[in-house]
């Protein structure tokens, strides 16, 4: 374990940059996006009149020009971020309280409309989906948060990892660990489903392991006038429901776990 404590001087340049880059923060660019959208959009509830928006967005002819939608895409998540699905439907339940359905209705029209559009415009099919600032804009509006107070939320939540990545350049020549993963493609999944199934039937196998462990010490005790042959029979009995249950279980987590791996 490393235990240092970082001097203002090392962490000048870590803040510095990714200072640089929250401002403006990341949350506040799809909620300024939306909001331009609103004001140039003449039905923001007609599919087809959104979608050319998105399309002048991808053409550098609507809003700050970048050429990007705010809030779409991963440099690590492409067929979705975990994150922005868990998140979303708190968004929900948030929007629907503060009586502002209609505006999260937009929110997910764009979510889903956006990767359609930057699949056909910029021939990008590997997947792209929202990130989890694409909604953050509209949650702070609907808790009422200052815009002036978006760049220190933004910071703060981020701090803890801009220390780490701080001191691993210091400690590894400046250099940031990155983990790499195997890509979730179908060969992938179906491997890692044979993995998952094995170690299900390694768990079957052991359950029946402890009740045939505690039958031999039911007999010994019977063997011993311990217990009486009723007793013996009762308690096979409810070891093996006991044991049934147990695998039933084993058999129902496998299954659902098979459906996520597979699901594309």
């Amino acid at each position: 374990m490393i235990c240092k404590t970082l001097t203002p001087e090392e962490l000048r340049p870590v803040f510095e940059t990714h200072l640089k880059e929250a401002f403006p923060p990341s949350e506040l660019k799809p909620l300024a996006a939306m909001e331009d959208l609103r004001r140039n959009v003449e039905d923001v509830s007609n599919e087809n009149q959104v979608r050319e928006y998105l399309y002048k967005l991808l053409n550098k002819e609507a809003f700050d020009r970048s050429g990007l939608i705010y809030g779409m895409g991963h440099a690590v998540y492409s067929i979705s971020d975990p994150r922005a699905k868990i998140f979303k439907a708190f968004v929900e339940k948030l929007a629907n309280e503060k009586k502002r359905h209609a505006e999260f209705e937009l929110y997910s029209m764009i979510e889903r409309m956006a990767p359609e559009v930057i699949a056909e415009k910029c021939r990008i099919y590997k997947g792209v989906s929202a990130n989890v600032d694409f909604y953050s804009g509209f949650v702070y509006t609907m808790l009422g948060i200052p815009r002036e107070l978006f760049t220190p939320i933004f910071a703060v939540a981020r701090i803890s990892g801009w220390c780490a990545h701080r001191l691993e350049e210091l400690v590894n020549d400046g250099k940031i660990i990155r983990l790499a993963f195997p890509q979730l493609t179908e060969e992938r999944r179906k491997e890692l489903v044979k993995q998952i199934a094995k170690y299900a039937e390694g768990g079957k196998v052991a359950i029946r392991n402890i009740r045939r462990d505690a039958v031999e010490e039911f007999k010994a005790q019977k063997k011993n006038s311990e217990i009486t042959e009723d007793d013996m029979k009762i308690a096979e009995k409810d070891i093996q429901k006991l044991t049934d249950d147990m695998c039933k279980e084993i058999d129902e987590l496998l299954a659902k776990k098979e459906k996520e791996l597979l699901a594309v």
